[in-house]
Parts: C-alpha cells; structure tokens; sequence
C-alpha cells in the first residue's frame, strides 16, 4: 500500500486558549486561573484539590479574597504541582 505523498505531512499549531484565559499573568489569581484552565479542570475539581468551596476558587480568580489559611504563593505552588494524571475525582 502507497501512500499519497500530501498524506505524509502533519500540519502542526499552537491550540487557541480557551474563553476567560487570561491574557496577562500579572495577579494570582489570574496566575490560578490560567493553570487551572491548563489542566482543563474545573473550579470544583480545584476547590476539592485545596479542600476549599468551588465560591472561594471564585473569589481567588476574581481577586475578591485571598486564602487566609495559607499565603497565596503557597497555595499558588500547590496548584501549579498537580499534574493532570495525578488527579483522581
């Protein structure tokens, strides 16, 4: 079997961001909001990763609160670890 010789070219691209990613990483939690939406998770998985309400991940992208129990920054590291195959929900 032959194959075409158009066939054999793979046309590569950067996949679009997706709606309400930011565009600049100046704050935390557009910094949250930008890692969370490159593991393609959801607020709640997030929320149940740090043990807290789907709300307060809310508020911490929105930059409406910040955490209280732990600095930002440490709460900052501990999402942006979590790789997407460790995640079991």
């Amino acid at each position: 079997m032959v194959a075409l010789p158009f066939c054999q070219r793979a046309i590569q691209a950067q996949k679009p961001k997706p709606d309400g990613y930011p565009e600049k990483l100046e704050t935390i939690g557009e910094h949250l909001r930008a890692r969370r939406l490159d593991l393609f998770l959801f607020q709640k998985d997030v929320a149940k990763i740090l043990n807290v309400s789907t709300c307060t991940i809310e508020n911490w992208e929105l930059e409406r609160s910040f955490p209280m129990k732990a600095p930002p920054a440490r709460v900052f590291r501990r999402v942006t670890r979590v790789e997407k195959s460790t995640i079991s929900l």
